[in-house]
């Protein structure tokens, strides 16, 4: 079944919430929308969607571990593009209506950027210590891990920095254009996938 809504909020598996809010802190959990783009082909739809899982749980554990167990990220809701076909992404989703846009993205992937090329980044229109916009990530810097390994390090590493940027305000730490982040040890701990 084709869906003609604007955008599809798909569910991925454990709680079962719509957010149409920025990032909200509750009991120490980040919830949180990411927005696929919709220059983003539906051909590599399920690798992306597979990506933002698994990067996002990582660097959860890697927040969790920085913050000495004081949060981590909690519900994210993923939004797909309205060109997809919902039906395709049955086997690893469940798809809802949602109203969500680029405009309320908390976390953006979409094509390489003109500006930064793959390299993630997180617009901070109003200086140090003030909230960044919003975080941008490329499919490759998702799903390529030898590809960002090399250039940026760690994955998980890289989105952490990122998000302290985004929610905290940090200041850039990059000495040149491309910086390494390494991994520590990190602990299991739970990440919910919602819509």
């Amino acid at each position: 079944m084709k869906v003609t809504h604007s955008l599809i909020c798909i569910l991925l598996p454990v709680l079962f919430r719509i957010s149409l809010t920025k990032i909200t802190l509750n009991s120490g959990n980040y919830d949180f929308l990411i927005v696929i783009s919709d220059n983003i082909e539906e051909q590599h739809g399920i690798a992306v969607i597979k990506a933002i899982k698994h990067s996002f749980s990582y660097a959860s554990l890697l927040l969790y571990n920085a913050t000495h167990n004081y949060t981590q990220f909690g519900d994210i809701s993923i939004v797909i593009p309205h060109k997809w076909d919902a039906s395709v992404f049955e086997e690893v989703v469940e798809p809802a209506v949602a109203t969500q846009h680029i405009k309320t993205a908390d976390v953006l992937v979409d094509v390489p950027s003109p500006l930064y090329g793959n390299e993630p980044y997180t617009p901070q229109f109003s200086g140090c210590g003030q909230e960044g916009e919003f975080m941008y990530l490329t499919p490759r810097f998702l799903m390529d891990e030898y590809y960002t390994r090399t250039l940026f390090g760690s994955i998980d590493m890289v989105i952490v920095h990122q998000w302290g940027r985004l929610r905290w305000g940090l200041p850039s730490t990059y000495k040149s254009h491309h910086s390494t982040y390494h991994r520590g040890v990190s602990q299991v701990s739970s990440i919910k996938f919602s819509s």
